[in-house]
């Protein structure tokens, strides 16, 4: 059965906006990336006694947590005592979770003052994609993000059925051997499932086998099970190997691309390729489309293989490269303009390049790490500061 992402939950965690001011006086005043300073001192102007009065307690509490912090990160990482006492004295003197600079490799005040940290992703978000926290993003509604594709010519894999309120229309009959059925709402890879297509012949017993085998307590969609492209099927394991591609527009409203990673599942039943639970990034150079190295959402250590089966993944051509960043770059400037700053789920099949998912809430964690990102740390701050200049 297809269970719900738990919305509430997810929104909850992302609700508390931890303030990095420095002490009066400070230069630069606020703890921050570079390009986030105007965005402080908005809010900074705007607050009253007892809000700042919060930030000042937050800032305490969070100097209080960190030596703590670092100590436990050190000891998980296997971290050695220099570079243990580095990373405190850095996350003391950023306002910086001890745990951005291992993964980051950060070094020096100058990389922290670039970086935009974990717990400050989703107050700039709202920002960047308002969309999100209001209510009416279509990228979050998985069928609403599908009929819009659809206006545009973008080729996103054909519903198959869906299932609201308790619901299900069955749209067509699949072309593949099974389908694939995620939940309508969340993001993470979470609730999904396989359903066989064997021996359909009409729509009917299309609704009956996805009300048995799926379920109509929460709503979802269903789409034909896609295959990873033959070339990368061996480090993909079960599971649809996917290109994520974040882009941000520029100046002039053009979309360009902060970083691209390709996601494989580290375990061999999983169903996901997400980075979240079971999957690992992979660094892909932007002038060849070569893999690189990847890692884990909360590791340090880098990968030249796929830990699941040691096959090799360093040095392979990404297949139908060009035609992934292009087809991503698209779908920013032409279907989703009105969103500035995107994570584009895209699958290389031996058919074609599919248009997955878009996330309005992509992470800027994951976009900044070294082995992933394209764009230069000054750019991203430059785009970020006139990005939420708009908003």
């Amino acid at each position: 059965m297809i269970r719900a992402h738990n919305r509430f939950w997810y929104f909850l965690k992302k609700t508390p906006l931890v303030f990095p001011r420095a002490r009066a006086g400070a230069e630069p005043p606020f703890l921050a990336a570079s390009g986030l300073h105007d965005f402080y001192a908005a809010i900074w102007r705007e607050a009253g006694p007892l809000r700042r009065l919060a930030f000042r307690l937050t800032r305490a509490a969070f100097l209080a947590w960190l030596p703590g912090r670092a100590r436990a990160l050190a000891k998980a990482h296997a971290l050695p005592p220099d570079r243990a006492a580095a990373v405190l004295a850095l996350s003391r003197a950023r306002f910086l979770d001890p745990r951005d600079a291992i993964i980051q490799d950060l070094k020096t005040e100058a990389e922290a003052a670039l970086y935009v940290r974990r717990f400050e992703e989703a107050a700039i978000s709202r920002k960047l994609n308002p969309q999100y926290w209001n209510g009416t993003c279509e990228m979050d509604d998985k069928a609403a993000f599908a009929a819009r594709c659809a206006r545009h010519g973008l080729p996103h894999p054909p519903l198959r059925a869906v299932c609201l309120s308790g619901r299900i229309e069955a749209r067509s009959l699949p072309e593949a051997p099974e389908l694939f059925v995620k939940p309508m709402f969340g993001t993470g890879g979470f609730g999904v499932g396989v359903v066989s297509a064997s021996g359909l012949s009409d729509l009917r017993g299309l609704e009956s086998r996805l009300r048995s085998d799926a379920g109509a307590k929460t709503d979802w969609i269903a789409q034909d099970r896609l295959r990873s492209h033959p070339d990368i099927a061996d480090v993909a394991l079960k599971a649809l190997s996917t290109v994520r591609v974040y882009t941000i527009l520029n100046e002039a409203r053009r979309a360009e691309i902060v970083s691209v990673a390709l996601k494989l599942s580290t375990v061999p039943e999983a169903l996901a390729d997400n980075g979240a639970g079971v999957g690992i990034h992979i660094g892909v150079e932007p002038e060849t489309g070569l893999l690189t190295i990847g890692t884990g959402r909360a590791q340090s250590k880098m990968h030249e293989r796929n830990p699941a089966n040691g096959v090799l993944f360093r040095g392979r051509p990404l297949p139908r490269f060009r035609e992934i960043v292009d087809l991503a770059v698209a779908a920013h400037e032409t279907a989703f303009p009105d969103y500035s700053y995107c994570g584009w789920d895209l699958a290389p099949t031996a058919e074609r390049v599919w248009l997955i998912e878009g996330n309005a809430k992509a992470s800027m964690v994951a976009a900044q790490r070294p082995n992933l990102r394209w764009m230069a740390p000054e750019r991203w701050n430059d785009l970020l500061r006139l990005t939420i200049a708009r908003h």
